[in-house]
């Protein structure tokens, strides 16, 4: 499972989090054989602490600690995978790989993740003409 929480600084100081799970309903139906491709937003600071990845937007050179991201394991090799290159279906095919998934399950995840991460305004689709 994949979990991408987003925390405001009340939250954290609370230790208090919202987790985001969208259902399969929720998410729009993808094409088998995804080519995709996603780039993270450049104004978002992020750091890597104990397997997991804070996200947070900067906006005017200040931290935006209203909305603090916080990727789980899983979450963070995608992350980590959305450099503008890398398809969907590549994606899933590293989390299958490197987790004990099914294709279909790794599929699903990266595609709620990306849905979410996207929702969220962290990261574009990349067009062709980049």
């Amino acid at each position: 499972m994949v979990a991408l929480t987003i925390c405001g600084f009340s939250d954290i100081y609370n230790k208090l989090s919202m987790l985001i799970q969208p259902t399969r309903e929720s998410s729009p139906a993808r094409p088998v054989g995804d080519m995709k491709r996603f780039t993270k937003r450049s104004d978002l600071v992020t750091r890597n602490i104990s397997g997991e990845t804070i996200i947070v937007p900067v906006e005017g050179r200040v931290g935006d600690l209203d909305s603090i991201y916080t990727l789980n394991e899983v979450g963070s090799t995608i992350w980590a995978l959305l450099d503008g290159q890398t398809s969907i279906d590549k994606i899933a095919a590293v989390i299958c790989d490197r987790y004990e998934v099914t294709p279909e399950q790794a599929r699903q995840d990266v595609v709620e993740l990306i849905d979410s991460l996207q929702a969220a305004g962290l990261i574009q689709e990349r067009s062709d003409e980049d």
